[in-house]
Parts: structure tokens; C-alpha cells; sequence
């Protein structure tokens, strides 16, 4: 879900907020504070002023994507709000919109870096290390077609052509 979670009371940050969000694409998810755990976990992302960020950070668990706002330049309060919830930016509305305009967009975008290591280590030259990490490169390629990459860095090993 790309949505965007927002958990603000101040009306002048909403209508900052749905600015940003009608001009970045995104859909804005307006809902109170505390929101329902599935509603926190699923967002795409989460903005909150500094009042549902002390909330949320009490009744719901720590996540990655979360954005504090308030009005003008952010004080002490703010800073310590977006610290109990970990909030990964802090925006002063209006003046930061297009900064919070990156932030939105940049989140729309979908992840392209995920994957899996498996790394595979020999105990001694002839152990069959490299034939065990073709065959396993095999069994990952049948269950994720486009998804696999083996790579040999024995720099004294045959290679993989010789596999």
C-alpha cells in the first residue's frame, strides 16, 4: 500500500499536507490518533504532528517511513516528539513544503535494492562449494525466474563456464 497516513489535528497542517499530497500523486489517509495497528503498519507512509507522534509512539510499535510537521520552524517539542517516534524527517509547513514534496515522491517509488544474499564458503579447495552454490542458484532461479544471481569471487576457483 502507497498510501499516505495522516495523523494530524491542526487544520492549517492538513491543508498544507493535502497540498503536498495532491501535487506528489499520492493518496492521503486521514484518520486519529491512535490509528488501528494493521492502519499504522500498512501506510506507505506516516505524518504526524508532534501530539500524535507521542501517542503513537506509546500504543503502537517503532516503523520506518514516519514524518513529523508542524507550523513554522520546529521547536524543542517537535524534536522531542520526532525522536519518541522516530520519525525520519521534520518539516515546518509551509515553508518546507517542497521538501516534504521529495519525501512523498521518493516514497512512491518502488523499492528496486531487495534481495537475498546467500553466500556459500568451502572449507578447503575440492570441498564441492562451488557445485553446491550452482545448485542452489538453480533451485532459487526455478522458484524466482528473474531473480537470481550467482557470482564466483574464488579468485584461484575453474569458474563458472567450467560449471
Amino acid at each position: 500500500m502507497n498510501d499516505v497516513l495522516a495523523l494530524i489535528a491542526d487544520p492549517n497542517l492538513v491543508a498544507s499536507l493535502r497540498r503536498v499530497a495532491a501535487a506528489s500523486d499520492r493518496k492521503l489517509d486521514e484518520a486519529a490518533s491512535p490509528p488501528p495497528r494493521r492502519t499504522w503498519c500498512a501506510a506507505g507512509l506516516v505524518v504526524v504532528d508532534h501530539r500524535s507522534a507521542r501517542t503513537c509512539a506509546t500504543a503502537l510499535p517503532r516503523r520506518t517511513g514516519v514524518v513529523l510537521v508542524c507550523s513554522g520552524t520546529p521547536d524543542l517539542r517537535e524534536w522531542q516528539a520526532a525522536a519518541t517516534v522516530g520519525a525520519e524527517h521534520v518539516f515546518g509547513l509551509p515553508e518546507d513544503e517542497v521538501e516534504l514534496l521529495a519525501v512523498l515522491g521518493a516514497a512512491a517509488e518502488p523499492e528496486t535494492n531487495g534481495g537475498t544474499v546467500i553466500s556459500v564458503v568451502g572449507g578447503c579447495g575440492g570441498a564441492g562449494a562451488s557445485t553446491f552454490a550452482a545448485a542452489l542458484a538453480k533451485a532459487a532461479a526455478a522458484r524466482h525466474p528473474a531473480g537470481v544471481l550467482l557470482v564466483d569471487g574464488d579468485p584461484f576457483g575453474s569458474g563458472l563456464d567450467v560449471l
